[in-house]
């Protein structure tokens, strides 16, 4: 390996940390918010990791990091027409809570997560 990549590889390794960082944190707060939306949008256990999945997505999305499928990039392009018509069922039931808590508050998201990185 030539010493030259060594930098290159360096920063590889540190923006995939700080992904790895935002997706849990972004687990977190769907973990946090179990029981909310469990009883105020009816979703199930099993599509909490979807909600999870898709929020890190959402953030990554607007901070630059990862491109998003159609909906992401309806969400982040706050466009609720293309954003209802692309949303799955599960993405259907929570599409307020998604925009308001994952697509509104990326930076602050961004921020927390990756601050000791």
């Amino acid at each position: 390996m030539d010493t030259g990549s060594i930098p290159v590889l360096t920063a590889k390794i540190k923006i995939m940390d700080k992904i790895d960082a935002i997706i849990e944190y972004c687990n977190n707060i769907v973990k946090r918010d179990d029981v909310m939306l469990k009883t105020r949008f009816g979703v199930t256990s099993e599509e909490l990791s979807h909600i999870a999945h898709i929020g890190s997505s959402i953030v990554l999305n607007r901070i630059g990091a990862r491109p998003g499928g159609g909906f992401v990039e309806a969400v982040c392009e706050n466009n609720l027409i293309a954003a209802s018509g692309r949303a799955d069922s599960t993405m259907q039931k929570v599409l307020a809570y998604m925009a308001m808590t994952f697509a509104s508050d990326y930076d602050r998201i961004s921020y927390e997560a990756t601050k000791n990185i």
